[in-house]
């Protein structure tokens, strides 16, 4: 596995470059395929083909979904947003157990 510790730099770096992606810490994206390359390890069947194409894609995947999770609201589309009530609105009548 440490062989393929590489692919996490190189995915990473391909998925930054052009600055497009500049709000996302470069250390966070590598930590995402890190944990991509574990995963990658314990689910790998050496009998579907070679660990390093299948590490390649689960870490790229990773980096990705992590890119789509994290990012900025595009302007204006804080309007879009379905906000949770405060709890002040919430039914005062409504008793809990709370300990």
């Amino acid at each position: 596995m440490l062989d393929n510790q590489d692919l996490i730099a190189s995915a990473a770096g391909k998925l930054l470059k052009g600055g497009g992606n500049r709000w996302v810490d470069r250390g966070d994206l590598e930590g995402e395929g890190q944990i991509a390359l574990l995963e990658a390890a314990e689910k790998f069947d050496p009998s579907k083909g070679k660990f390093a194409a299948y590490a390649q894609r689960a870490v790229r995947n990773r980096m990705i979904d992590y890119l789509k999770r994290n990012k900025p609201l595009a302007r204006g589309g804080e309007e879009e947003l379905e906000i949770e009530p405060p709890v002040e609105d919430v039914d005062p009548t409504v008793e809990e157990d709370v300990e």
